[in-house]
């Protein structure tokens, strides 16, 4: 939980490939390699959130790519199925950056009523941005959000702010 947490909050794309790759490992696979470590992460995410082989496109264990294909509406049916795992969703919320505070996200939400109430992973690529995690309120409630840009090149800042003011 502690190496997912560090790769989590600071963004660390090759803690992210080598966990994939210890995947295969961990199951026993000789030699262990990405791909096996890709296909045993493909299959969990069939099994707990529906969805279906050929519907997705995930090639790479840091999401470093555009090769990496997911809708919002599976990015978000995966982290639902995180959230209603008790024996995962803890450690995983409490590994994500918190906004206005640490990680990635440390210096973003800045002046918003939202710093501290948003756990997400960020994500950049050039003209390609994203935040998807979770909200909460002090009701108590939380949500799960959500948002990915994909255009042109130069508006990733404007689409970044948008992001924060959803969230």
């Amino acid at each position: 939980s502690l190496i997912v947490a560090d790769m989590m909050k600071w963004s660390n794309n090759y803690v992210a490939d080598m966990l994939v790759k210890n995947l295969s490992a961990e199951a026993g696979d000789k030699p262990a390699t990405t791909s096996k470590g890709l296909a045993r992460v493909r299959s969990h995410i069939e099994k707990i959130a529906g969805l279906k082989a050929g519907d997705y496109e995930f090639i790479n264990g840091a999401g470093f790519t555009r090769e990496n294909l997911l809708s919002p509406k599976q990015l978000g049916s995966v982290l639902n199925a995180v959230r209603r795992d008790f024996r995962i969703f803890p450690e995983f919320l409490s590994a994500l950056p918190i906004a206005g505070i640490d990680g990635t996200l440390r210096n973003r939400f800045k002046g918003l009523d939202s710093v501290g109430w948003v756990r997400a992973k960020s994500g950049l690529l050039n003209g390609a941005i994203g935040l998807a995690g979770f909200a909460g309120d002090d009701h108590g409630r939380v949500f799960t959000f959500v948002f990915l840009f994909n255009g042109a090149a130069g508006r990733e800042d404007s689409a970044r702010q948008l992001f924060d003011q959803l969230a």
